[in-house]
């Protein structure tokens, strides 16, 4: 019997909720920001080595301590795409200090990510679902949960990702186990040196993108065959591209979410423009009833994806009355709303 399929949309909300009562914390300290946590007093000593996340930090986190609509990618697309030079130089320390950030709340938070196993296994215990995970989230906290479930979800190149089945991952926003070599920086003594010349928007670098899981912080790490400086692949798109990860990875996802009518969207705050343009073309036209949850404890997600993606307005009848499930992730588990959405035909 074929499959039905079911496109899991994950954002920072759900890594922030991956703990629950089964397992204690190695780090309270390290919980998985928010976006508008990233920039926070906690994650000071993690921005010291990186002047521009410094300079650009100080405007990101004053914005995002205003409470207001808080759209990261768009801020730092807009700092890599800027005509000054300073800018482009402060931005070119963002990914670095961000994937030092993230890295260490992947492993410093929690012995292991409860909530995740429990959604994975949840998802899959069935075995009625293909299932695409479209990840906002730079950590690796799913990635650990999947090789945990099964060994054969274990993630060992950039291929990995999309050739598993049932399951595939796609990383929108690049992942702290995304790096490029800076090529020709083997006797650079310092990253900053390093990183000098590169340009992180180039699309050439699409082609060298590799998985490095080492978890030294990111100005340390170098390629152990060249020698060559590695710089971290997330955070804005290259050139010409919706997306950062790789095209191949993009268009196995558009290849799914053409048939898929069931979506879960946990922890995201609808505010990802390149995400909703993506489902927007997807869906262009389409006719089919959609069955949708929204688990955010915000009311305005299913508002922001519903006004950016017409298609989702066409409800199943298996849709309740009201698909806006104002919870965690942690507390969604608990309810039998996820069986429902499986069952549902």
């Amino acid at each position: 019997m074929a499959l039905e399929k079911l496109t899991v949309v994950l954002g920072a909300g759900a890594s922030y909720d991956v703990h629950n009562g089964s397992v204690g914390f190695v780090d309270e300290r390290a919980r998985p920001p928010l976006a508008v946590e990233l920039f926070q007093p906690r994650f000071w000593s993690l921005r010291v080595p990186y002047v521009g996340a410094q300079i650009l930090g100080a405007e990101l986190g004053g914005l995002a301590a205003q409470k207001r609509e808080f759209n990261l990618e768009t801020h730092l697309t807009n700092y890599a795409e800027s005509a000054n030079p300073e800018t482009q130089r402060h931005f070119k320390d963002i990914p670095a200090y961000l994937r030092d950030v993230l890295l260490w709340c992947s492993y410093s938070y929690v012995p292991s990510p409860a909530n995740y196993l429990w959604l994975v296994r949840r998802l899959l215990e069935p075995m009625t679902h293909e299932v695409l995970f479209i990840v906002l989230n730079y950590d690796t906290l799913l990635e650990d949960a999947l090789s945990l479930y099964s060994p054969g979800f274990a993630i060992a190149s950039m291929d990995d990702y999309v050739a598993m089945d049932p399951v595939k991952v796609v990383k929108v926003h690049g992942s702290t186990s995304w790096v490029v070599p800076i090529a020709g920086t083997a006797r650079s003594p310092n990253w900053r040196d390093a990183v000098a010349a590169f340009d992180p928007l180039d699309p050439a670098h699409d082609r060298r993108v590799m998985l490095d899981t080492r978890r030294e912080q990111s100005y340390l790490i170098r390629n152990i065959g060249t020698g060559d400086f590695m710089y971290p692949w997330l955070t804005a798109p290259t050139r010409g591209k919706t997306f950062r990860c790789p095209d191949t990875h993009r268009e196995v996802a558009r290849r799914f979410l053409r048939d898929c009518r069931k979506f879960l969207v946990v922890g995201t705050s609808g505010l990802d423009d390149d995400l909703l343009t993506e489902l927007r073309d997807v869906t262009a036209g389409s006719e089919f009833p959609y069955l949708i949850h929204y688990v955010d404890p915000s009311s305005a997600v299913e508002d922001r994806f519903s006004s950016a993606i017409p298609a989702f307005c066409h409800r199943s009848p298996a849709t309740p009355r009201s698909n806006r499930l104002r919870v965690g992730l942690n507390r969604y588990l608990a309810m039998p709303d996820l069986e429902n959405l499986l069952a549902a035909r």
